[in-house]
């Protein structure tokens, strides 16, 4: 029984060195979770045994723990911790098993045969998985305020690699992040739910005597409850605990194809040839397989892909990992990371990677990458590029779309470049048509020296905007009507003055006359005067095409003329100018 001490607030290890631990441990885990799934793990493990003599006295535990934690920098925490081994995996030893845990908690961890209290630890084999018990054991912890917390883990079978595993789910279990380690190993696992009520402290060696025999917890080998009157309370001084604030909850991510492991009935075959699903390799392993190489003539069915799938119909039910080519289509209700690539269409539920198609690429969750493909539909997050000629976005976009039809539902941090672009928000959208609801729309009035009148509408983004307009222009043979459009750029110099450089076309709108055409450069300074209202003005340069010999052309400031009298349509003429006008809205 290890000795009674003050309670004092833990300091975990800092969770830089467990990620680094963390990170430097799964890539060694992965070879043994994949010799597993093809049969080469050993075929059990040793007997449940009773723990090993010789354990170190408390004492001597809890000097070297001390010692450990010293040296590594680890803060030590006074509580103690009893680790009852009801199972050890092959090749170790309680005493590694003890030290790793202790090293990975910062804290004292005491071997006991069974515990009569709270601040227990016990590893038993996982007889309540359908899965091979051969890698795969069960962690309980038992803590001070009466949760009982348990999860179970696949073991690789290098002996060190699986008490790195237990440390590491020891750890978690004691700080109760169970988001933490679902992440780490590509599974969310469900706790336990909580004891009924709290378990009495643990008795001293004095008070336990007289006590009834204690009874064993059934839910977990080796942890055992006491049943006869509680101990009182230590009246040792203790320092106060800090509160403990929870973590804020993280959106759950969907877990990677190529590290999540196979549900319970898959296995990982190297290889698959069928004709069609039951006929084939299938035939003898069924469809809840995962292969490496798998090649389907007509319709394959199967968990997934982890290497290279071809076929003319490919589906996948737990995700697909590298890449995946069909003539016809690839249908994955799982998320996808590698390449799709298909003549009709890609499906996944989320993506990493690329999807390429000549008909549809569709993502139904978040997407990092590239779509590429007639139609690219991603219902969540995109963060990458998507080209086709019409790309839909329902979450937020990072990134590119270039195509017809552009839709960015959530709004685009990035470029946006067809005919139409749709985005609420938009950092730069360009485009024939192009609708910001959240954007800006002005109203404006403008004249030029060489005696166009026109009002238009200005709506885009913060940084580029279109520009549509009618107007009229007077001359020597009457007054015309002119319509405009144009491009624009848009930058805030201040709060009060702003810069626009358009690019505008005015077209003639006279059928019995012949076509004309004036493109104007201009570049304006605008003043915001009250709230919705700015006047701006500026230069111009101008060039006018037309098919009319005699065209009128040149403002106040003179230009140059071209090809005059010369039939057909052609340059006539290039000025100089200015622009004067009034902002609404």
């Amino acid at each position: 029984m290890p000795p009674a001490a003050d309670p004092s607030t833990w300091a975990p290890r800092a969770p830089g060195a467990r990620a680094w631990r963390r990170a430097l441990l799964l890539p060694a885990l992965l070879p043994a979770l994949l010799g597993a799934a093809l049969g080469h793990a050993p075929a059990s493990f040793a007997a449940d045994p009773a723990p090993p003599p010789g354990n170190p006295p408390p004492s001597a535990a809890a000097d070297a723990d001390a010692a450990a934690n010293a040296t590594s920098g680890a803060p030590l925490m006074d509580a103690r911790l009893v680790l009852v081994l009801a199972h050890l995996p092959p090749g170790t030893d309680a005493e590694q098993v003890r030290s790793a845990i202790a090293r990975e908690l910062g804290m004292t961890v005491t071997l006991a045969p069974s515990w009569t209290g709270p601040s227990a630890l016990v590893l038993r084999r996982d007889t309540a998985s359908t899965a091979p018990t051969a890698h795969r054991a069960a962690l309980t912890f038992h803590a001070e305020d009466g949760r009982l917390v348990e999860r179970a883990v696949d073991l690789p079978a290098n002996p060190a690699q699986a008490v790195e595993v237990i440390a590491l789910l020891a750890g978690n279990l004691v700080r109760n992040e169970a988001a933490e380690l679902s992440e780490a190993f590509g599974q969310r696992l469900p706790a336990a739910p909580p004891l009924a009520a709290p378990a009495p402290r643990r008795p001293s060696p004095e008070q336990g005597r007289g006590a009834s025999p204690p009874t064993t917890n059934p839910s977990a080998p080796g942890l055992t409850t006491p049943s006869g009157p509680s101990a009182p309370r230590s009246t040792a001084p203790s320092a106060p605990s800090a509160p403990s604030t929870p973590p804020a909850p993280s959106a759950p991510s969907a877990p990677s194809p190529c590290g999540r492991p196979p549900s319970a009935r898959a296995s990982v075959t190297p290889f698959g040839l069928d004709l069609a699903p039951f006929v084939g390799t299938s035939t003898f392993t069924g469809v809840h397989v995962r292969r490496n190489l798998a090649l389907n003539l007509t319709v394959g069915l199967s968990e997934g892909p982890l290497g290279f799938e071809l076929g003319g119909l490919n589906i996948a039910t737990q995700g697909a990992c590298g890449v995946q080519a069909a003539v016809g289509a690839n249908l994955v209700t799982a998320p996808v990371s590698g390449w799709q690539l298909s003549v009709l269409g890609n499906t996944g539920t989320a993506l990493t990677g690329v999807q390429t198609s000549a008909g549809a690429n569709v993502s139904t969750g978040d997407a990092e990458g590239l779509q590429l493909g007639g139609v690219n539909v991603t219902t969540g997050a995109l963060s990458g590029v998507q080209l086709g000629l019409a790309n839909i976005t329902t979450g937020t976009l990072s990134g590119v779309q270039f195509g017809a039809v552009n839709i960015a539902a959530q709004g685009i941090t990035g470029l946006q470049l067809g005919v139409v672009n749709i985005a609420p928000r938009s950092t730069l959208s360009l485009g024939v048509l192009t609708i910001i609801p959240e954007g800006r729309t002005h109203v404006d009035l403008w004249a030029t020296d060489e005696g166009f009148l026109m009002a238009g509408l200005k709506h885009g983004g913060d940084a580029f905007h279109n520009l549509y307009g009618a107007g009229i222009r007077p001359g020597s043979d009457g007054v015309r009507a002119w319509v405009a459009y144009g491009l624009g750029g848009h930058l805030d110099a201040t709060s009060r003055l702003f810069v626009d450089v358009d690019l505008l076309s005015y077209s003639l709108i006279a059928p019995s006359d012949p076509f004309s055409l004036v493109l104007q450069l201009r570049a304006v300074l605008g003043v915001r005067l009250l709230r919705g209202v700015a006047l701006f003005g500026g230069l111009t340069f101008n060039q006018h095409l037309s098919a009319d010999p005699d065209a009128e052309s040149l403002g106040l400031l003179g230009g140059a003329r071209f090809h005059e009298g010369d039939t057909g349509f052609a340059l006539r003429a290039m000025w100089p100018g200015f622009t004067l006008g009034v902002q609404g809205l």
